[in-house]
């Protein structure tokens, strides 16, 4: 019985300081920092890229609100799958 209790606080133990590991190590990468170049980016503002840009803008909203019928699920399918 003894050498029972004896491992099972060696275990405890081990696992205890395998945690404590983990979380020093996480702590050292959550607090690490870097150094970055600033870039400078040059932003056009002619007429010809201002208006290129609201081309852009347009089509990609007018393709994010596109959604055909047929992709959209019945009721009565989604009804089915939740009583799984």
């Amino acid at each position: 019985m003894r050498w029972v209790f004896l491992s099972l606080i060696g275990v405890i133990g081990l696992l205890a300081a395998a945690i404590l590991i983990l979380y020093i190590i996480a702590l050292l990468r959550l607090n690490q920092t870097y150094e970055i170049q600033e870039e400078h980016i040059i932003v056009p503002v002619d007429t010809l890229a201002i208006e290129r840009g609201k081309h852009l803008v347009e089509a990609v909203t007018a393709w994010a609100n596109y959604r055909p019928s047929r992709l959209i699920t019945p009721p009565a399918i989604q009804l089915q799958i939740w009583r799984f």
